[in-house]
C-alpha cells in the first residue's frame, strides 16, 4: 500500500469535508442502462450442480483489477488501480457469453487501503484510501449509490473501516486513520471517526481532536472491534457495542529517530532496525525498558513520559552500538512530539523484533474501552471497560457474539508471548475464562469468526493456518478447546464463514487462491486445483464470495471466474473446480474455394441473447462458457451474396470442450456430365474434372459425374486424372451456366508408335520370315530386317507372332501383352520347335557297356548320367552331339566322337564308345631270380574269353596293351606250379608274379649237394665207428690186474 509522503515535525493541519447525498441522488456515473434481455434470462440458466465460467474485464483507461467483492449474484465491485490512483467500479457478471459489463465507476483520490460490508446480507459498502477519503455506498438492485464521502486530510491513511448498525437500521460509518506513516509500535498519531449516513457532523476520537465536534479525546486509539453478532442466517456489526483499544494519552511525548545506513557510498533506511529504549529517573528509582523497529522507512515513533531521560540504542549487524540520550524534561509542556536525530550506522542493523527481546511497559498497554454510538455522530456513551488490557501491537482483535450465546468473545493475537488469546466476557465486561495457545514466533491473527450459539470459534492466521476450537463447559465457565488445524498455503487476506444448515463452512482468500473448508467434522479441503489445495485464476488477484456461498468469484489479472451453486458443495466430497468449468467451443469456419474466412461472421446465439464474432485467418472463432444441457444455435454467414449461409447447434452433457467444422458453401448449379472412351465406349482410366482452373473431382473412373458450379460461364475442362496423362488427350469447352445442364464429354486417346522386334529365342536372329499381328493388323517380318512398326491408340495389345507359311517346322506362334502407354519398342523372341533326339550309347570294343555318360550338345551338358539311352528335346536346328563318360567312367571309356546332327523332326542316333587301353607288363620270378619262356595267358573275366598268350623274355617279363576290363592273368611254366592273378586294368600296370617249383624239380635242382651231404655223413660215422673200436682195444691193455 502506498503511504502519503511525510515531511516530518511539520504537523499538517486536518482538513474534515463532509458531502452526505441522498440515495435517490447519489447514482455513481450518468445514466444506469437496465439489464439486457439476455442477461435478464440468463438468470433462468440454473444448473443443479456447481458450474463456474470465466468472463474478460476490460475497463476504460486499461484500469487493472485490484480487490473484489462480491455484491450479489449478478453484480461485482471491484477496485480497478490506475497509474495514480483507484477506482471503485461495479461490475454486471451475470452473462457468461460477454465481457464484464461496466454498471458504475467512480475515481478516488488515492489508493484503497480498506473494504468492508455491513455483514450478510449486504447492503452497504464502504472504501477508505491513503489520502484520507472515507466513502460509504448503498447497495440496491445491483447498483451501488454514494451514500457518504469524507475527506479527512491528504496526510492521513485509512487503516480500517467498519459499518454499523443501530437498533433503527440506521448505518455508521467508523474509520481507524493514522496521521503520518504507519508506526511499528503504539500509535501516537491516530484517530476514529464516526459518521452516519443519515446525519452531518463526525464523532472525532483521538489525543486532540478539539470541540468542533462531538469528541472524545486524551486517548491513542490503537485498533476497533465492532461487535460481530452472528444468528443462523446472517450477521451485522452493532453500534450500540462497538470496542476500541487505546494507550492513555496522560503526559506522553513521542521521540522521533530516523536510522539509516551505508550502502556503497549511499545512505539507506534502515526499515525494520531494532531500537531499545531505557526511560529512566534515578530521582524517583523509575526505569522502564522496552523497545520497538523502525518502519519502512527507517522512522522510529518512541512514546516516552514526560520527564523522563531516554537512553535510545540501536546495533549493526556486527554488534557496534549507537546511542542517543535525550532528557524529556526540558520539553515545553504544549510540546508532545519531536524529532530528535538521526542514526547513522556503518553496516544493516539488526532487525530482530522487538517483542522477541522486550515487554511493553504498563503505561502503553491498551485499553479495552466498549462505546454504544448508535448516536454518533451527535453522541456516544460509554458502556464499560473490560478488566484486562492488551498490548498495543496485537493483531486480529475481534469482538464477537452469537445470537444464541449469552456471552462474548474476545480473540486476538499477543506478539509478546506469542500466544492465540480467546477470551469469554460476559455482559458486564468481565472476563469469565482465557484460552491460550502458542501460535509461533512472528504468527498474526488475520480474523475470528463464530457461530449463532458461539459453539465454535475458528481463528485464522495471517500465515494460512485456520484454528477451530469447541466451546465446552467448565466448573464455573465455558471456554475454548482446539478442534482442529488447517494450512490453507499463503497469506490470507480474507475470511467469511457460510451462516447456515447444518454443515459449517468457511471461505478463504489467501495469496495463492481461494479455498472453501469444511469445519466439521473435520476440516476437510472443497475445493482443488489438481494437486494444489485452492483454486486461482492466474496471475491471482484476488477473490470473494457471498455468504450463503451460492456465488464466488476469483480475479486473474484481466478476466473473472464466476463460480455459482458453491453451497451445494458444503455437505459432498472435495472436487476439483476443473470438474465444473464451462467448456468452450472452438468453432472452424471453412469458407469455399478461395473466398476470405475474415469476411465470415459467426453469431453465437444463447438463452435470451447472441453474439457475433469474426473469425481469425485460420478460420476459427472460439465461444467461452459453454454450459451442459444448454441448446445453443450456431448461424454463419458470408459477405459474399454467392455463398450460402449454414447453421447448427450445440448441446453437451457434461462440462467439456467441443469442436466444431462448419463448411460454407456456394450457391451452385449442377452439371451433369457423361463421359466416354472414343475407342471401347467404357473407360479405362480415370479422369479428373476441372472447373476454371480449380479441380472439383481430382479422379473417378465413373462413366457418369455431377459438378457443382456457380451461375456464369465456365471453362470446363475433363482429362485424364494424374498419373494417367498418357491415355486421353483432355477435353475443353467453356459453358454458360444458368441453371443445371448436361454435357457429354468423349476421351480420346493417345496415339503411339508401337516398335516390335523379333527375335530367334535362340540365336536372336531370325533364320525364317515370320508374321505379326497387333490389334487386328498383320505384318509379314523378313529375317534380314526383323522388324514391324505399328500406329496405335492408348491401350492393351497381344501381340501375335507366327511363322510364315511353309515355315512351320523352325518355329512356333507366340504371344506377348503389353500397354501401350507412350512410344514404344519392344522386342519379341519367337521360339523354335522343339524334336526328340533318341540317343543310343554302344560299347564297340566288347560291346557290353559298362558305365555312365553325360550327353553333350553343342559343347554343353544337356543330359547327365546316362546307362545307355536317353531322349533329349532340342529345338530345331543343327547340332554336334558327343557323349562322355561321367568322372567315375572315364577310366573305363573315351569320349565318343562328336556327331553332326541336323534336327527337323524326332529321330534316333546312335553312338558308339571306346574302352581305354592301359599297358599291362607281367614279370614272372622265383625269388629274385626271372623265370624265362614263362607262357603268360590273359582272360577278359566280362566275356570270358582268351584275350592273348605271351612267353616271357630273357629278362623273365611280358608286355602288352589291353582294353580297360577285368583281367585273369594265368602263368604256366614247366616244373612250377601255376600262378593265376586277377586284376582290374584301370590305369597302366606292373604284375609281379612269383612261381614255386614242383618238389621233384627241387630235388633234380639240389642234388649234386644232397650227395655230397651223404658221403660226409658216411664218413663221420666211419671215423666214429673205428674210434669206438680203437678205444675198445686201448681199454683192455691197460688192465693191471
Amino acid at each position: 500500500m502506498g503511504l502519503s509522503k511525510l515531511i516530518y515535525g511539520k504537523r499538517l493541519s486536518a482538513i474534515i469535508s463532509l458531502m452526505l447525498f441522498s440515495a435517490s441522488l447519489a447514482i455513481l456515473l450518468g445514466q444506469i442502462p437496465p439489464l439486457t434481455q439476455a442477461q435478464a434470462q440468463m438468470d433462468g440458466i440454473e444448473l443443479s450442480t456447481p458450474y463456474a465460467y470465466t468472463i474478460p474485464v476490460k475497463i476504460v483507461g486499461n484500469l487493472s483489477v485490484s480487490k473484489v467483492l462480491i455484491i450479489n449474484e449478478s453484480v461485482v465491485m471491484v477496485v480497478a488501480s490506475g497509474p495514480s490512483r483507484d477506482y471503485v467500479a461495479l461490475l454486471d457478471v451475470s452473462n457468461p457469453y460477454s465481457d464484464a459489463v461496466v454498471l458504475q465507476l467512480y475515481p478516488l483520490v488515492g489508493r484503497v487501503t480498506s473494504f468492508s460490508t455491513d455483514g450478510w446480507p449486504i447492503t452497504r459498502v464502504s472504501v477508505g484510501t491513503d489520502k484520507g477519503e472515507v466513502l460509504l455506498f448503498s447497495v440496491s438492485g445491483g447498483r451501488i449509490y454514494k451514500m457518504l464521502e469524507a475527506v479527512l486530510g491528504a496526510d492521513f491513511y485509512v487503516k480500517k473501516t467498519a459499518i454499523l448498525r443501530n437498533s433503527s437500521g440506521v448505518h455508521k460509518v467508523v474509520a481507524l486513520v493514522s496521521e503520518g506513516p504507519l508506526t511499528t509500535g503504539p500509535c501516537t498519531s491516530c484517530y476514529i471517526y464516526v459518521f452516519s449516513e443519515g446525519s452531518s457532523g463526525v464523532l472525532k476520537i483521538g489525543n486532540r481532536v478539539g470541540n468542533a465536534t462531538t469528541s472524545y479525546e486524551g486517548i491513542l486509539p490503537q485498533d476497533i472491534a465492532p461487535l460481530t453478532v452472528f444468528d443462523g442466517s446472517s450477521y451485522y456489526y452493532d453500534a450500540s457495542m462497538f470496542a476500541i483499544a487505546w494507550v492513555e494519552k496522560g503526559d506522553l511525548i513521542t521521540l522521533t529517530f530516523n536510522v539509516t545506513y551505508w550502502v556503497d557510498d549511499t545512505l539507506t533506511p534502515a526499515s525494520g532496525a531494532l531500537v531499545e529504549v531505557i526511560a529512566y529517573d534515578t530521582e524517583q528509582g523509575l526505569t522502564y525498558r522496552y523497545g520497538l523497529n523502525a518502519d519502512d522507512k527507517g522512522v522510529a515513533e518512541i512514546p516516552v513520559p514526560r520527564g523522563l531521560m531516554a537512553q535510545v540504542s540501536v546495533w549493526d549487524i556486527y554488534g557496534r552500538n549507537y546511542n542517543y540520550t535525550y532528557d524529556t524534561s526540558v520539553l515545553p509542556s504544549y510540546v508532545d512530539r519531536v524529532y530528535v536525530t538521526t542514526f547513522t550506522l556503518s553496516a544493516p542493523p539488526i532487525t530482530t523484533p522487538a517483542s522477541a527481546y522486550y515487554k511493553t511497559p504498563e503505561f502503553l498497554l491498551a485499553n479495552l474501552q466498549v462505546l454504544d454510538v448508535s448516536g454518533a455522530p451527535d453522541s456516544y456513551a460509554n458502556v464499560g471497560f473490560m478488566n484486562f488490557k492488551i498490548l498495543p501491537t496485537a493483531s486480529g482483535l475481534s469482538f464477537l457474539k452469537g445470537v444464541n450465546d449469552s456471552e462474548y468473545l474476545i480473540t486476538y493475537h499477543d506478539p509478546e508471548d506469542e500466544d492465540l488469546k480467546l477470551v469469554r466476557v460476559n455482559t458486564s465486561l468481565n472476563k469469565t475464562s482465557v484460552t491460550t495457545e502458542y501460535a509461533g514466533a512472528g504468527a498474526r491473527l488475520n480474523t475470528a469468526l463464530t457461530l449463532h450459539d458461539g459453539r465454535l470459534a475458528v481463528l485464522v492466521l495471517s500465515d494460512g493456518r485456520v484454528k477451530v476450537y469447541s466451546l465446552v463447559e467448565g466448573n464455573n465457565s465455558k471456554s475454548y478447546r482446539l478442534l482442529n488445524t488447517y494450512v490453507a498455503g499463503g497469506e490470507v487476506s480474507k475470511v467469511k464463514i457460510f451462516p447456515g444448515g447444518e454443515a459449517q463452512a468457511i471461505f478463504l482468500e489467501t495469496s495463492e487462491g481461494l479455498q472453501l473448508l469444511r469445519l466439521t467434522p473435520y476440516l476437510t479441503p472443497l475445493l482443488r486445483r489438481d494437486l494444489v489445495l485452492n483454486f486461482a485464476e492466474e496471475p491471482h488477484v484476488d477473490s470473494d464470495i457471498l455468504s450463503d456461498f451460492s456465488v464466488g468469484v476469483a480475479c486473474g489479472g484481466d478476466k473473472l471466474t464466476i463460480l455459482k451453486n458453491l453451497n451445494l458443495m458444503i455437505g459432498g466430497e472435495p472436487v476439483s473446480v476443473e470438474s465444473f468449468r464451462a467448456g468452450e467451443a472452438v468453432i472452424k469456419v471453412i469458407p469455399p474455394g478461395n473466398e476470405s474466412v475474415t469476411e465470415a461472421s459467426v453469431t453465437f446465439k444463447y438463452p435470451g441473447g447472441s453474439l457475433t464474432k469474426t473469425p481469425s485467418e485460420d478460420g476459427v472463432v472460439v465461444f467461452n462458457n459453454i454450459l451442459p444441457n444448454v441448446t445453443y444455435e450456431i448461424t454463419v454467414t458470408h459477405s459474399r451474396p454467392y455463398v450460402n449461409p449454414a447453421e447448427t447447434l450445440i448441446k453437451i452433457s457434461t462440462f467439456t470442450d467441443t469442436y466444431l467444422e462448419i463448411p460454407l458453401t456456394y450457391k451452385e448449379f449442377t452439371l451433369y456430365l457423361s463421359v466416354i472412351d472414343s475407342v471401347s465406349g467404357d473407360l479405362i482410366a480415370p479422369y479428373s474434372v476441372i472447373v476454371d482452373n480449380k479441380t472439383v473431382i481430382p479422379s473417378t473412373g465413373s462413366r457418369y459425374a455431377e459438378v457443382r458450379v456457380l451461375y456464369g460461364t465456365h471453362v470446363l475442362r475433363v482429362g485424364p486424372a494424374p498419373g494417367y496423362e498418357n491415355v486421353y488427350e483432355p477435353f475443353e469447352t467453356t459453358l454458360t451456366v444458368l441453371s443445371n445442364q448436361s454435357v457429354d464429354v468423349t476421351l480420346f486417346r493417345k496415339i503411339y508408335l508401337l516398335e516390335l522386334r523379333v527375335e530367334d529365342a535362340l540365336t536372336t536372329k531370325l533364320i525364317a520370315p515370320v508374321e505379326v499381328e497387333v490389334g487386328g493388323e498383320v505384318q509379314t517380318v523378313d529375317p534380314a530386317v526383323a522388324r514391324a512398326y505399328f500406329v496405335l491408340p492408348y491401350g492393351d495389345y497381344t501381340v501375335l507372332v507366327r511363322p510364315l507359311e511353309g515355315y512351320e517346322a523352325i518355329y512356333r506362334p507366340t504371344t506377348i501383352n503389353l500397354t501401350l502407354a507412350s512410344p514404344t519398342t519392344k522386342v519379341v523372341r519367337i521360339p523354335r520347335n522343339t524334336y526328340t533326339l533318341n540317343l543310343s550309347i554302344r560299347d564297340v570294343t566288347v560291346n557290353i557297356l559298362k558305365g555312365r555318360f553325360d550327353v553333350f550338345v553343342n559343347d554343353t551338358k544337356v543330359v547327365s548320367d546316362v546307362a545307355q539311352n536317353a531322349s533329349i528335346v532340342l529345338p530345331y536346328g543343327i547340332y554336334v552331339v558327343q557323349v562322355r563318360p561321367t568322372s567315375s567312367y572315364e577310366v573305363v571309356y573315351n569320349p565318343s566322337q562328336p556327331v553332326l546332327v541336323k534336327l527337323t523332326d524326332n529321330m534316333p542316333l546312335n553312338i558308339p564308345v571306346t574302352r581305354k587301353y592301359y599297358n599291362l607288363r607281367v614279370r614272372v620270378q622265383e625269388g629274385e631270380t626271372p623265370i624265362k619262356n614263362a607262357e603268360v595267358r590273359f582272360y577278359s573275366l566280362e566275356t570270358g574269353n582268351l584275350i592273348t598268350v605271351l612267353n616271357t623274355y630273357e629278362e623273365g617279363f611280358v608286355e602288352t596293351k589291353l582294353f580297360y576290363s577285368d583281367i585273369r592273368v594265368e602263368v604256366v611254366m614247366p616244373g612250377y606250379f601255376d600262378e593265376i592273378r586277377t586284376i582290374t586294368l584301370d590305369r597302366d600296370t606292373e604284375l609281379l608274379v612269383y612261381m614255386n617249383p614242383q618238389p621233384l624239380t627241387l630235388f633234380f635242382r639240389y642234388l649234386p649237394i644232397i650227395a655230397v651231404i651223404i658221403i660226409a655223413a658216411l664218413a663221420v660215422y666211419g671215423t666214429l665207428k673205428l674210434r669206438a673200436v680203437i678205444y675198445q682195444r686201448l681199454r683192455r691193455e691197460e688192465t693191471l690186474f
